[in-house]
């Protein structure tokens, strides 16, 4: 019987979205991704968050009640070169 493909989910969301006190990243990744980094950027480019993140499925919270108002992007890479970003809000 030939091998067949498995297709990984590979999703990453950022709930509530626009948020206010605290931001849930849900991600799953690839399995053999057990280690990334998320890095949080203002539009001018400038990093107000960084962390890491382990295992290839979890929930990571973010504390953004010192952070301002304005829109964000976010950046999960993963050790295996992979890279996932996303937009999200910041509204008080």
């Amino acid at each position: 019987m030939p091998k067949q493909d498995v297709t990984i989910s590979k999703e990453i969301t950022a709930y509530p979205n626009p948020a206010k006190d605290y931001v849930a990243f849900y991600f799953n990744l690839n399995d053999k991704n057990k280690v990334a980094n998320i890095v949080v950027v203002d539009l001018a480019g400038k990093q107000v968050y960084r962390n890491s993140l382990s295992g290839s499925k979890g929930q990571h919270i973010w504390d953004t009640q010192k952070i301002s108002n304005g829109q964000y992007v976010y950046v999960i890479n993963t050790v295996s070169g992979e890279k996932y970003t996303g937009k999200l809000s910041i509204q008080k």
